[in-house]
């Protein structure tokens, strides 16, 4: 038999605290408070030293683990990517952004994000602000090129409270109408970097023991000031205005125009041949990717 070193296959080994080994939304996700998961990740360097020296630039955290890809269960645009990883920006990147020029009436369903200030921004295609390339983040295409370049969707119109996580899943993956009737689908093109959706939110949150919200793991605003807000790709509607939902550090959700400014903390997918050489997922032992 032939040994399986993918990062997938070490972390589900493992069964590092927090991760729940029950697929929802097409991944296994790590959830609970934000003391008690052990989902850090090293991203741009391999040596723990240099990763725990400098958590701003290289600390992320794995959302969950990709299980499932089937057309109308799952993220279809992941098809081939079994065991890909999910992960999240542990710090936001520098200043505040804007999504976009202006709030948008009746969009279509998925010019979002795709079509984005931010999204030129995070993937490296604005010049006056650019995430991937910059000094600061330039971690080389040994790094880059293990993110997975796929066609995102652009998050829920959500009417209400869907009141369930898989519902709103549901929703912002096109598998069921939203509440207009409409459903999404995929951007039109391949890029790498996106930001956090509501429902990866949600399940962050659903195993949580505290009664105090904020200490969801995922909650990882890290700016120096808790009324803080960072942008997701789940779009808001006011009539016949669209806007997109912020999070802030209170856990409150806010309906932001396009034009307002936001902190962001990038999501991407990690490549299934990724491999963890190293580490229990903890802040001071986080998981070591080989390259």
């Amino acid at each position: 038999t032939t040994k399986d070193n993918s990062a997938s296959s070490y972390i589900e080994k493992l069964s590092p605290l927090g991760l729940n080994k029950t697929i929802k939304g097409g991944m296994y996700r790590f959830q609970g408070d934000r003391d008690s998961v052990n989902n850090y990740i090293c991203f741009g360097t391999n040596d723990k030293a240099t990763c725990t020296g400098d958590k701003y630039k290289y600390m992320y955290r794995i959302i969950g683990i990709v299980k499932d890809a089937t057309s109308g269960k799952s993220d279809d645009t992941l098809s081939g990517q079994i065991g890909a990883l999910k992960i999240i920006k542990d710090y936001t990147i520098d200043g505040e952004h804007d999504f976009h020029s202006w709030p948008v009436k009746d969009p279509t369903p998925n010019i979002f994000f795709s079509q984005s200030l931010l999204k030129k921004q995070l993937n490296g295609e604005d010049t006056s602000k650019i995430y991937l390339d910059s000094s600061k983040y330039n971690y080389g295409t040994s790094w880059t090129n293990k993110m997975i370049s796929k066609k995102w969707y652009d998050g829920a119109d959500v009417c209400g409270n869907t009141g369930d996580t898989l519902d709103l899943y549901n929703i912002e993956h096109g598998i069921s109408a939203n509440c207009n009737g409409d459903k999404l689908k995929p951007s039109t093109e391949s890029y790498k970097v996106a930001l956090l959706v509501k429902s990866d939110f949600s399940w962050a949150y659903e195993a949580a023991t505290s009664s105090e919200r904020k200490k969801t793991w995922i909650n990882g605003i890290k700016t120096g000031a808790m009324a803080s807000c960072e942008w997701t790709m789940s779009r808001y509607k006011s009539g016949t205005i669209y806007y997109v939902d912020s999070v802030c550090g209170d856990l409150s959700w806010v309906g932001s125009q396009f034009r307002s400014e936001q902190y962001a903390r990038p999501v991407f997918y990690l490549d299934k041949s990724t491999i963890i050489k190293s580490g229990t997922g903890s802040e001071s032992d986080p998981f070591i990717i080989q390259v």
